[in-house]
């Protein structure tokens, strides 16, 4: 993914919000690409903030039991 959107010229950058615990004003999109250990409250709220004020995710995960096809 990362090398389609560079191929497109966009900047694609590294964040841990474990490091640095803010998203940038100038990020067009958020990419959570498989994730290995659940957001804490803190990350969870800097995302909701994000999105709020007009932000774009994408969240990549594997599929749970309940997600996979033909499960009610």
């Amino acid at each position: 993914m990362r090398s389609a959107l560079e191929a497109k010229n966009y900047k694609v950058d590294s964040l841990n919000l474990l490091e640095t615990p803010s998203i940038p004003k100038d990020a067009l999109e958020l990419v959570i690409g498989g994730p290995t250990v659940p957001l804490n409250d803190d990350q969870t709220k800097l995302i909701s903030d994000y999105l709020a004020s007009g932000g774009a995710m994408v969240y990549l995960a594997e599929p749970t039991l309940s997600m996979k096809a033909g499960a009610p």
